[in-house]
């Protein structure tokens, strides 16, 4: 059998069968963060290949504070 053939089969049935754990559930208390979405410009090497990210802010972030300290 063809190892790739193989290796999608496995990767499809284990995204059929994920369960979230109670971590990454709604919890009452839990500020809510919000999810940003940005439009990436078109490329210049592949015209036309259009892409849109998203980007999780937590409920705590305060832009004018660093996300992280400086090593």
């Amino acid at each position: 059998m063809n190892h790739k053939l193989l290796l999608s089969i496995v990767r499809l049935k284990a995204a059929d069968d994920y369960q979230l754990g109670p971590d990454s559930l709604v919890q009452a208390g839990v500020p809510q963060g919000k999810e940003e979405r940005l439009t990436l410009p078109t490329s210049r090497i592949f015209p036309g290949a259009d892409h849109d990210c998203r980007v999780y802010v937590p409920a705590k972030y305060d832009a004018a504070k660093p996300a992280a300290p400086r090593l």
